[in-house]
């Protein structure tokens, strides 16, 4: 029997530079990233160790250090930067990154908007 354990990590917050127009971009704006990484988790549950599996700080590390490298024009990008930096982290998981953008500067004030890419065998939604 196959099973398919998954890691979320939701809600690292930082500032960053994005958005389409050069006006967006002046000033870094708050960016919410949900992940998920599908991956075995067995050996940790069953050791209490964290070598046994993948440490949470350096997800969070991973997402911010892609989340801020440079200025991006899109979400989309972003979201591909975080989700390639967590694929190398952790090569074998299936991962779904979400990238929120709150309060972007849009008609109709949405509170948030954001994009979902998944990467690798069972990639789970977040």
């Amino acid at each position: 029997m196959t099973t398919t354990d998954t890691i979320r990590v939701e809600g690292i917050a930082f500032q960053a530079r994005v958005g389409f127009e050069q006006s967006e971009r002046m000033q870094p704006q708050r960016i919410e990233v949900d992940v998920a990484l599908d991956l075995p988790l067995g050996a940790g549950a069953a050791s209490d160790e964290l070598r046994e599996t993948l440490d949470y700080r350096g997800v969070c590390q991973a997402v911010v250090t892609a989340g801020t490298a440079h200025p991006y024009h899109l979400i989309e990008a972003m979201a591909g930067a975080i989700a390639d930096a967590l694929a190398a982290l952790a090569p074998r998981a299936g991962l779904a990154v979400t990238v929120w953008k709150v309060r972007p500067l849009l008609v109709g004030e949405p509170q948030r908007v954001s994009v979902t890419l998944r990467r690798g065998p069972a990639a789970t939604a977040v």
